[in-house]
């Protein structure tokens, strides 16, 4: 049995197995807590002790690599893939559904890896997802070489939804693998890997453009899913093959995330967030025919003309998540929820007032949606903390999560929807301007849905009432509270819940 010695003003040991309630008052601001000498959180048998900083670095490297062909993948197929579709005699609801099936898969795959992931297998599973995204998105673009509609489309479809089993095994393992490298510098791995995978949607439009005109339309595809082969290579001789320690398996549980996404204060709250961010998907799927068709854009210009959304969408990134930090993701989406509606509206003007119809007027609408999109993104992992919390969950790895997975679920099926339904179904049969009106009015409901959710559940404040374990060298970490204050919350509830996230962070970082 191991034990962790902590300082407070009433000495007691806490077991690794076993969380003991301290009756000693908690500093809510802020609580230091410093191991006894001779007590370590981090082992000298852990991984990261194993090996040296370079080889570290370069594993991160490559999981940073992964990620950012991953975001290539996902940001390649929008500009291009619709005009070609239509060439081989593609409907716009085919391309909706080859579009969708990417998010769908990477949406249901994740619950299966996130209940069989563990520390002796989560490099395995990363390596199949580098090959599996190498495999598949060279299968894509290679289906261009398919005769006929129905080959082309089969083809295109079934790479589309391998490409998303990979894109999930990437995406649950790269940043938990980075973390268990560097674990006292998880914050700064967080950013690599997020950063890496903005740089990818960014790039991934204007490396087609480039690309193309050598090659044709398979050519991007080809020589992204050559350079995820050598990635994957190098990754089977870097990456270390296992982690030590740690538990066996994850105490994730799909039933438990059912349970919570169906509560009323939960599902109010991610559905009109859904419906926004699902403009991005309805981008993929409708916006390349829209610049080819209305506006007389060529392919390539279509590339460059995407990269509005992503650009915008990158640079708003690390500016939200600044004011996240400072206690205003709730101010950032509501504004966002109260002008969406605009945005949809602006592209749906064209239709009557034809000096609107032109492409500077497109790329800053398109601009808009990425700000727009990238304001729902940021704040809703600590939103939906914030609510755990308010429903009674006390658990703080259970609270972090459900966040987790409600995350996954709005940036994969939100984009699925988008894509299909939207850009598929009701704009094969009403057409591009009608669905953005319709889109307005959908955008204006939800918005108005989730101002007033905010408003009666008394959420507008800048106050989280949460706490984060903070792990500051081998034998000290620190409890940061944010905003919590007497009375507003248990003491009792905060004390066996830091005791709780110490006694994980013990077992967490033995991997």
């Amino acid at each position: 049995m191991k034990y962790l010695q902590v300082d407070t003003d009433r000495d007691e040991k806490l077991s690794s197995n076993e969380v003991k309630q301290i009756e000693t008052p908690i500093d809510f601001k802020s609580t230091t807590i410093t191991l006894t000498e001779g007590a370590q959180l981090f082992p000298p048998k852990s991984t990261a002790a194993q090996y040296s900083l370079l080889r570290r670095q370069v594993a991160v490297l490559l999981c940073a690599t992964s990620i950012f062909f991953d975001g290539i993948n996902l940001s390649l197929s929008g500009p291009f893939f619709p005009e070609e579709a239509v060439k081989k005699g593609l409907t716009l609801t085919e391309i909706g559904w080859v579009t969708a099936s990417f998010d769908m898969t990477s949406l249901v795959s994740s619950f299966f890896v996130a209940s069989c992931i563990s520390p002796k297998n989560i490099t395995f599973f990363y390596l199949v997802g580098v090959i599996w995204c190498a495999v598949s998105v060279a299968t894509f673009g290679w289906s261009a070489r398919a005769t006929g509609a129905d080959s082309f489309f089969h083809l295109s479809l079934a790479s589309r939804l391998v490409n998303g089993v990979g894109a999930s095994l990437l995406q649950n393992t790269a940043l938990p693998i980075a973390g268990r490298l560097f674990p006292q510098n998880m914050g700064m791995m967080t950013a690599i890997i997020h950063t890496s995978l903005g740089l990818g949607l960014v790039i991934g439009p204007s490396m087609g453009s480039l690309l193309i005109p050598i090659g044709g339309y398979e050519f991007p595809f080809l020589m992204t899913g050559l350079a995820e082969g050598v990635a994957f290579i190098a990754a089977i001789f870097i990456i270390p093959s296992k982690f030590v320690g740690g538990p066996l398996k994850s105490t994730f549980r799909t039933t438990e995330f059912v349970k919570f996404l169906v509560k009323p204060k939960v599902w109010i709250f991610i559905f009109p967030s859904l419906m926004l961010f699902s403009t991005t998907g309805f981008r993929d799927s409708a916006f390349a025919l829209y610049f080819q068709d209305y506006l007389g854009l060529s392919q390539e210009d279509t590339g460059y003309a995407f990269m509005a959304c992503s650009g915008a969408f990158f640079i708003a990134a690390p500016l939200y998540g600044i004011l996240v930090g400072h206690g205003y993701g709730v101010y950032i989406l509501l504004v966002a929820q109260a002008t969406a509606w605009i945005s949809m509206l602006l592209f749906y003007l064209p239709k009557w007032i034809d000096p609107f119809e032109n492409t500077y007027y497109a790329l800053g609408i398109l601009a808009a949606i990425g700000f727009l999109a990238s304001a729902v993104f940021n704040p809703h992992y600590l939103i939906v903390e914030k609510i755990a919390l308010s429903e009674g969950y006390k658990n703080v790895q259970e609270i972090k999560t459900l966040a987790a997975g409600s995350y996954n679920l709005l940036s994969s099926s939100s984009r699925a929807i988008g894509a299909f339904l939207f850009g598929g179904l009701i704009n094969e049969k009403i057409g591009f301007y009608n669905t953005c009106l319709c889109y307005c009015g959908i955008l204006l409901v939800t918005g108005t849905i989730q101002i007033v959710y905010f408003i009666h559940y008394k959420l507008v404040k800048r106050q989280f009432y949460g706490f984060e374990v903070v792990v500051k060298g081998p034998n000290e970490m620190s409890i940061e509270t944010d905003g919590v204050k007497e009375g507003q919350v248990s003491k009792t509830n905060i004390k066996n819940q830091i005791l709780t996230s110490i006694s994980r962070s013990y077992n967490l970082h033995q991997m």
